[in-house]
């Protein structure tokens, strides 16, 4: 999620990936104890990269993640299949950014019957094409 800006971009959005605690228990001497929940903050990357997670909001979703690999299922494109896990889902699960997926998924959906191209195989150029027409927001902050 600290990537903001990807290839291939169809979307972005932006939401701080919160949790509900599992379970919360009264300590004995007042206050209360969370278990489950997680406060994403700073952290390192495998390359060794810092990151301040609260100043990475905003991401972008690539047109390859809504996608199987090309050879699996060639003409399925799914705009809730972007995350594996719960935390991951946390952070895009709001309407707004849904909506804009869905709204990337419906033009690959549309270039791929004009062109009779199966979506795993479309072209960005094509698909971006579009978005753009279509006015498509694809970038809170335009790649350099």
């Amino acid at each position: 999620m600290y990537q903001v800006n990807w290839p291939e971009q169809i979307a972005f959005g932006g939401y701080f990936a919160d949790s509900k605690a599992k379970t919360q228990f009264a300590k004995p001497a007042g206050g209360s104890l969370r278990e489950g929940a997680y406060g994403p903050g700073h952290f390192v990357t495998e390359d060794g990269a810092e990151v301040d997670f609260e100043g990475s909001v905003y991401f972008g979703i690539p047109m390859g993640a809504v996608v199987p690999p090309e050879g699996e299922c060639d003409n399925l494109a799914v705009c809730w299949g972007i995350s594996a896990t719960a935390m991951g889902f946390a952070a895009i699960r709001l309407e707004p950014f849904l909506n804009a997926v869905a709204t990337g998924v419906g033009h690959m959906a549309v270039e791929s019957l004009v062109s009779g191209t199966p979506i795993a195989r479309l072209s960005y150029g094509a698909v971006r094409a579009r978005l753009d027409a279509a006015g498509a927001l694809l970038y809170r902050y335009q790649p350099t």
